[in-house]
């Protein structure tokens, strides 16, 4: 029977291979593909039914036949339960042989496609999850770096904000401290000036969470460190700074420094110390930029306050509070008036009267606060006009670098000068350069001028072109030797001109050619050579 069906596989053209046993079928199965096996159930060495399960595993896609005499229905039934594709009982003629082998080759192919179908949908399926996979690391990646940016954003905008919380060096760089935490893993923020008055502050982490702020001023005994470049003298080497005042060591950590300038000039350096494995790439390099710009500018805003604050005339800071005292209790009289005027109960007359007599006796009070406030003929100080300006250019450092601004600094006498009240000035020179810096185009220049105006005086001239915009505020273009009356008017024009006055000097505005507009200052080189003005300036 074995040859008769191999002669018909040889005249179908079918390749074969055949076994008399199932030990011999094994081995073939073991070797080599098949496209379908013909099996008899009768074997020498066992069932052929036994084949069905081996064909399976070996063949996934072989179509198995059974070819036997056992023409029994339980024996059929049991055939077809394992899986077999066909049953044909001996004697099979050749039609059905060649059509039942048909069959069960085409389902082979049918078989074939759909398994290399279901492998080639999986592997794309593979393919697609990882290309999804990687998208979505990407999404995440740009979603990560977008929240970065607008964390940092959010943090300058509130570095920016500082000032209104802070109102001493120590809190300015807590805040600081606090704020940068989310954004870079920081060990220690320090900042030292570079030029004649040295100061180190720094800010770093206790154990308890809250940052603790050292700060130190060289002294004779504790001289700064003077700076590897020869520069000046300030702390040149932050991370040795760290170590002398904080007692930390810094050797594991990576030390990005800012240093902060304005017209070629270091004025002072801020160092963000992390951890070293901490890779910061541009966009974090540049962050910690400007924070270090914000930052300098808020601690340089703070100490000229500070300065400003501690050298001002009381006499002056008096007649501001009474100033402003003044236009209240006027405003509260007038409605005392109005409400009088408008017929009220002899009670509610009464209550208006009282409020009447409280007001003028808190005018007549203030009258008496104004008088005792006048500059006296002993408040005399030496005072460094250069040195106001330079405080005001290192405070509006940052403005200047980022509009292009161009100082022209141009100082033709000494600035030392013996003045009433000198100190004050120091917010009176950084209101006049504040103005000129603001009123000016970007990338225009800004003059400072100090010349002798005889033997006596000094004259300290403010000049600026491209004027368009504003002047302490007003919006008025000066052209024509005009200038608009609310600037005479204005508040802060009218401080500054008080306070050059009560320093013995004279404060004017003048509209030199088109597009530019200089302030003039003229002071006396000593206050006290000129009985004329003691008696002038003395009490007013």
């Amino acid at each position: 029977m074995r040859t008769a069906v191999c002669a018909l596989l040889e005249r179908l053209g079918h390749a074969y291979t055949e076994a008399a046993s199932c030990g011999e079928a094994k081995a073939l199965l073991a070797e080599r593909a098949f496209a379908c096996s013909i099996i008899d159930l009768g074997l020498p060495d066992g069932n052929g039914l036994s084949l069905v399960p081996i064909v399976r595993q070996c063949n996934p896609c072989c179509t198995p036949i059974i070819l036997t005499a056992d023409a029994r229905p339980e024996t059929i039934v049991e055939t077809m339960r394992a899986g077999v594709f066909d049953y044909l009982v001996k004697p099979v003629d050749f039609t059905t042989f060649q059509a039942a082998l048909g069959r069960a080759l085409h389902h082979h192919e049918v078989t074939r496609e759909r398994d290399e179908l279901l492998k080639a949908l999986a592997e794309e399926r593979d393919l697609l999850r990882t290309r999804v996979a990687e998208a979505t690391a990407d999404l995440r990646r740009h979603a990560s770096h977008i929240e970065l940016v607008n964390i940092r954003q959010e943090v300058l905008l509130q570095l920016n904000r500082l000032p209104e919380e802070a109102h001493t060096e120590e809190a300015l760089f807590r805040s600081l401290f606090d704020k940068l935490a989310p954004c870079v893993p920081l060990h220690c923020v320090a900042l030292a000036t570079t030029h004649s008055r040295e100061c180190f502050i720094a800010v770093t982490p206790a154990e308890n969470g809250r940052p603790v702020v050292v700060t130190a001023e060289p002294s004779a005994d504790n001289p700064a460190a003077e700076m590897s470049d020869g520069s000046g003298t300030a702390y040149g080497d932050l991370a040795a700074a760290v170590e002398s005042h904080l007692g930390l060591d810094t050797s594991a950590w990576q030390a990005r420094t800012y240093p902060q300038g304005v017209l070629g000039r270091l004025y002072c350096t801020v160092g963000f110390f992390l951890p070293r494995d901490f890779e910061a790439d541009a966009e974090c390099d540049a962050f910690l930029a400007a924070c270090a710009g914000i930052i300098a500018s808020k601690w340089q805003e703070m100490r000229l306050f500070h300065y400003a604050a501690r050298r001002a005339s009381v006499g002056n800071l008096a007649l501001d509070i009474s100033r402003e005292m003044v236009q209240m209790l006027t405003a509260i009289r007038t409605a005392a008036d109005v409400v009088m005027e408008s017929g009220l109960s002899q009670e509610g007359m009464e209550g208006m009267a009282i409020i009447n007599e409280n007001v003028e006796h808190l005018r007549q009070q203030l009258k008496e606060l104004r008088i005792l406030s006048s500059p006296q003929r002993n408040t005399v100080e030496t005072v460094h006009l250069e040195h106001f300006v330079d405080q005001a250019l290192d405070f509006l450092a940052g403005v200047i670098e980022q509009r292009g601004i161009v100082i022209n600094k141009d100082f033709h006498t000494s600035s030392e000068c013996v003045l009433f009240n000198g100190a004050a000035l120091a917010r009176t020179f950084l209101d006049l350069i504040t103005s000129a810096v603001r009123s000016v185009e970007n990338g225009r220049q800004v003059c400072l001028r100090l010349r002798d105006n005889g033997a006596d005086t000094v004259l300290f001239e403010v000049s600026y072109d491209g004027l368009s915009s504003e002047l302490f505020g007003v919006a008025r273009r000066v052209t024509d030797r005009f200038v608009p009356a609310a600037l005479w008017s204005h508040p802060k024009f009218i401080m500054a001109q008080r306070t050059i006055r009560g320093c013995g000097g004279t404060l004017t505005i003048e509209h030199k050619m088109e597009g530019w507009c200089a302030f003039s200052v003229i002071l006396p080189r000593n206050a006290l050579s000129s009985t004329q003005e003691l008696e002038e300036i003395g009490v007013s």
